[in-house]
């Protein structure tokens, strides 16, 4: 039987780590055995506190609102050396094989889990504006953009952007106040519904992966728009965009307040500032990773509702403190398919890895 969460409230969330699988944030409505199996693909899940005392939550009523736990597997157990003794006894061979073996299933449960929780949010998510999923120039983007782009002239796309640094950081106007309205109430409707949610990268807590919750399409028919002002802002890598992660990210005092120095998994990144009423969380830019004569770069952005900035992915930057009210940021990090994987290639080649990070 399919049931369908719709809730007036905003739900009360916990955490639930996993071993190498990244970490959820879920209702406490939703917490059970058989959830808990499907959404991080484990067979007899074991739920703990992240503490001393290790011991087994049997009864899930008594989960604390904001508190982070552990999930683990019998797998989990298994591939995890009992002490650091047992580990420091291992040849460097068995250490490698058990690394190799852990990072395999990993990455597969990883996707695993991905693809469920699309499945269970699509089964049990009631939408508020079950249009707005559904990508509309005429209500989501603004005509004047929409004339620029279209035409293809352009002086005329140029005039519609304002240059705001010699490394190409360009601010400009793209969706309509009502577009940006819908989809923070879309958003905060998904909230209330304690569904399961994944850290939008390793440095937000708070927001939502958006094509996890049904806007994939929605972001693949916005590129078509946004390609021509890429390619024409950065050449060749802006004209190659063939994919995207998008995501909204949440600001509020007591929760994410600012955001430290990174760079984004991108090859190009827009970042929209969607609302609500706050002050202060200014962006600020530190020049291009791979270009040192720009690190000297000290470009501050504030951010205003209805007004985006577009800039590539390898610009160094962060997000100031905010000072007050609630702050939603729209973040689309635009990319080349075939570029991310080659990175990831290489980064899982060299056992390092990418900071996913944004504001």
């Amino acid at each position: 039987e399919t049931q369908t969460i719709t809730m007036t409230q905003k739900a009360e969330y916990i955490y639930i780590e996993s071993l190498g699988c990244g970490s959820l944030r879920i209702g406490k409505n939703l917490v059970n055995k058989e959830n808990l199996q499907k959404l991080f693909q484990i067979e007899d899940p074991v739920l703990i506190e992240k503490s001393e005392n290790v011991e087994e939550i049997q009864d899930f009523s008594k989960l604390e609102s904001k508190r982070t736990y552990m999930v683990l597997g019998e797998d989990d157990i298994e591939d995890t050396p009992a002490t650091e003794g047992e580990f420091q006894e291992m040849t460097e061979e068995e250490r490698h094989e058990m690394n190799h073996r852990f990072q395999d299933r990993k990455a597969l449960r990883t996707m695993n889990m991905e693809k469920v929780r699309r499945e269970f949010i699509k089964e049990k998510y009631v939408p508020k504006d079950p249009k707005i999923f559904k990508f509309d120039e005429k209500t989501d983007l603004i005509p004047e953009f929409v004339e620029a782009v279209k035409g293809g002239d352009k002086e005329k796309i140029m005039s519609f952007l304002k240059k705001e640094t010699d490394t190409k950081i360009y601010s400009f106007k793209m969706f309509t106040e009502d577009f940006c309205t819908r989809l923070i109430d879309e958003v905060d409707n998904f909230e209330r519904s304690g569904l399961p949610v994944m850290r939008p990268n390793s440095m937000n807590n708070y927001g939502v992966i958006l094509e996890e919750i049904g806007f994939d399409q929605f972001f693949l028919d916005l590129l078509v728009y946004v390609r021509p002002v890429a390619g024409l802002l950065y050449g060749e890598i802006g004209y190659s965009l063939d994919d995207h992660h998008s995501f909204i990210v949440e600001y509020k005092i007591g929760e994410d307040e600012d955001l430290d120095f990174h760079y984004d998994a991108a090859e190009v990144t827009i970042n929209f500032c969607l609302g609500k009423k706050f002050t202060g969380g200014s962006l600020y830019f530190r020049g291009l990773l791979d270009d040192p004569s720009t690190h000297d770069e000290d470009f501050q952005f504030d951010h205003v509702k209805g007004l985006g900035i577009i800039h590539l992915g390898k610009h160094r930057h962060g997000a100031n403190k905010i000072k007050s009210g609630e702050r939603y940021n729209l973040i689309i990090w635009f990319r080349n398919k075939a570029l991310r994987e080659e990175a990831e290639r290489q980064q899982l080649a060299c056992g390092c890895k990418e900071d996913h990070s944004h504001h």
